[in-house]
Parts: structure tokens; C-alpha cells; sequence
């Protein structure tokens, strides 16, 4: 590996006003807040990561991983190990002590970027020179009822070969009724995914999918309250129902998966579980042949961005998580992060320094 020369940085918050209200378990929001971190090398190259908690889900708030970030980037100039990273690990080595989540994602996504643009190479094909040059994203389907159905004839228009639709906000017979009828609408030719949050018992999820498995559903993420039950409900084989992991990876250690190994999917969103447990995840992932699926927390256009290069890096096959930036007001982020046909082609998405220039930034 080649002197790293790591010179200085900066950090820029952001507060982008979404489209309408957006609910997030215990909480609301009406913006989406968050840190972009800017990294050079003494040869003028940088590196971005974005830095952004998710409220409901995140352990730490953004104060806290502010100041984590100023002082992990000043620790790293006195003593990072002077070679480039070529792979996570090797970012995040020198990080000291334990470190949140988004702060990880944000600062070893930095490091890999400066890496890479370094080579003139993307941040994909640091990861694997053979990586995806496009991307397959599911539509993302929420809110009311009616405005879910009413979605689903353009959805089918733009190609999306699979939907994602939340639920367990609603009375159990409404989120059966709502699937039968998402999947009627759609048609047999596109999978569904559905995502429950966590807000079923195992008796709630067990009546939820004897009424809806002639519906072909693809995974429920997170169907059941709690771990244990969780653990029932993976070792119950005569309950068939298809699992994906989203919110217990960030609670367990990847030597705790053998517990969950009959799940289906894992879902990895690098802004709750940090880089390096997101990619150790999807090499486990693969390693058992178990699908996993990349995924946004509703992070900015560029955050999304670096997310779509970390899947195609890690050649996965799976829909991602990526059709989130309709939350927000301002259109024009779409243009940055084009989806046709239901896909993303990677050459259109890996010039961060437009999705930084885009953003109304503040230094920090």
C-alpha cells in the first residue's frame, strides 16, 4: 500500500425539509438532519462520508457524533497508519475506542473514497475490480391506504421489480387486507417485501401470513417484538415465514448470527450497524449463501450514493433500499441519483463531489 498523507479535513452539517411528515417509531420528523465530512491528502485528493443518526434508531443523537468525528479526524492525523486503505478493515483500524455506528459509516467511507479517488478507481472497484455496474432498487411504498394503491399503477410503469411496503402501524386485518390488494394490483411479476418494524407478537405474525401467503411475499423484516420470540419464530419451520434481519444486526455481534441463521435476508443499512459491520455482514452473507440487501436511513442524496458503490463493491445480486430521496421537498436530488426501469446505473452516481456541491451545507 502507497503513503496515505492525510492532511486535514472538514465537517458541514446539513437540514433538509422532507415532503411531509415522516414517522419513525417513537418519533416525527419534518427534516432530515445530518454531518458531511470532507478529508484531503497532501496531493489535493479527498474523500467524503456522511454522518447522519436516524432518530428512533440511532443510539447516538447528532451532537454526539459531531463531536466523535472532530475527534476521531484529529486523532487520525497524529496517528493513522501512513498507507492507503484498501478495504474496511484497514480504515477503520486506528479509529480509537468504540465508535457509533454513523460515525463509522461517515469516517471510514472518507478514507475509502480518498483511497479510491487517489487510484482514479471508484469506490465500487476498490471493493471488487469485477463489481456491479448497475444496481436493481424496490420501490418503497407508505402512508395511507389509499395513497398506496394509488402508487402502484406507476410503479408498475418504471419497471420496479420489487416493492417494498411498510407495515404494522395498522389493525391487523387492514395490513391483510392492504397486502392481498398490493399484490392484486401488482401482479405475480414483482416481488414484495414487506416491513413490519417490529410490531407484532409471534401469534399476530403467525395469523398475518396464514392469510397472506398465497400473496408470494418475498420477506417480512422484523416481524415479531423482541429477540425471543424472534428465535421462536425462526425455529417454529411449520410457520414458513420468510425472515430478513434489519434491526437485530445492530444489536448482535457477527458471531452471535448462528442464533438467526434460519433468517432468509439481511438487511444492512451502514448508518446503524457502521461500515465495517455492515460489510462483515455481507460477507457472512455470502458465505452462507443467505441474500442480503443494502439499504438507505433516509441519509442525503450523497450518503445514498456511497451505500449504492458499497453493494455494487460487494457484487449484491438483491434489490436494495435505495429509492428513498422522494421524502424530500427539493426534486432535485433525483437527478443526481437517476432510478430507470427500477435500477440505478452505477456511472451516473459516482462523482460525489456533484452530490456534495448540491447540498445547502453549513461548516461546522
Amino acid at each position: 500500500m502507497v503513503a496515505l498523507k492525510f492532511k486535514d479535513f472538514k465537517l458541514y452539517s446539513y437540514k433538509i425539509p422532507l415532503r411531509k411528515t415522516l414517522k419513525l417509531k417513537s418519533v416525527s420528523i419534518d427534516s432530515r438532519e445530518g454531518l458531511i465530512l470532507k478529508i484531503f491528502d497532501s496531493d489535493d485528493n479527498c474523500g467524503f462520508g456522511e454522518i447522519a443518526p436516524l432518530p428512533g434508531f440511532s443510539r447516538e443523537n447528532l451532537e454526539e457524533a459531531k463531536s466523535q468525528t472532530i475527534q476521531i479526524c484529529n486523532a487520525l492525523k497524529k496517528t493513522l497508519s501512513p498507507k492507503k486503505p484498501e478495504k474496511i478493515s484497514d480504515a477503520a483500524i486506528d479509529f480509537p475506542g468504540e465508535v457509533y455506528p454513523s460515525v463509522s459509516f461517515g469516517v471510514a467511507s472518507a478514507l475509502l473514497i480518498l483511497s479510491a479517488n487517489s487510484r482514479n478507481i471508484s469506490l465500487s472497484e476498490l471493493f471488487n475490480k469485477d463489481c456491479n455496474s448497475s444496481l436493481e432498487v424496490n420501490a418503497l411504498l407508505s402512508g395511507e391506504k389509499e395513497e398506496i394503491l394509488a402508487s402502484l399503477a406507476h410503479i408498475k410503469e418504471s419497471n420496479y421489480r420489487s416493492v417494498k411496503l411498510k407495515v404494522g402501524s395498522r389493525d391487523l386485518s387492514e395490513d391483510i387486507d392492504l397486502t392481498q390488494k398490493v399484490r392484486e394490483e401488482l401482479g405475480e411479476s414483482i416481488n414484495l417485501r414487506l416491513d413490519a418494524n417490529r410490531s407484532w407478537s409471534l401469534e399476530q405474525a403467525a395469523a398475518f401470513y396464514n392469510e397472506t401467503k398465497d400473496c408470494r411475499i418475498e420477506y417480512i423484516e422484523e416481524p415479531v417484538s423482541n429477540s425471543s420470540e424472534l428465535q421462536l419464530l425462526l425455529a417454529d419451520s411449520s410457520l414458513g415465514i420468510p425472515v430478513a434481519l434489519d434491526e437485530t444486526l445492530a444489536e448482535i455481534e457477527i458471531s452471535d448470527f448462528k442464533k438467526f441463521s434460519p433468517a432468509n435476508v439481511l438487511v444492512l443499512k451502514p448508518t446503524l450497524l457502521g461500515l465495517e459491520k455492515a460489510i462483515g455482514f455481507a460477507e457472512l452473507a455470502k458465505s452462507q449463501k443467505i441474500a442480503c440487501v443494502f439499504s438507505s436511513s433516509y441519509e442525503s442524496v450523497l450518503g445514498l450514493s456511497i451505500i449504492a458503490q458499497l453493494a455494487a463493491g460487494n457484487s449484491t445480486n438483491s434489490a436494495c433500499g435505495l429509492d428513498t430521496l422522494g421524502i424530500y421537498a427539493d426534486d432535485s436530488y433525483l437527478k443526481l441519483f437517476p432510478v430507470k426501469n427500477g435500477r440505478i446505473e452505477m456511472k451516473n452516481i459516482e462523482i460525489f463531489d456533484k452530490q456534495f456541491e448540491s447540498l445547502t451545507l453549513s461548516e461546522v
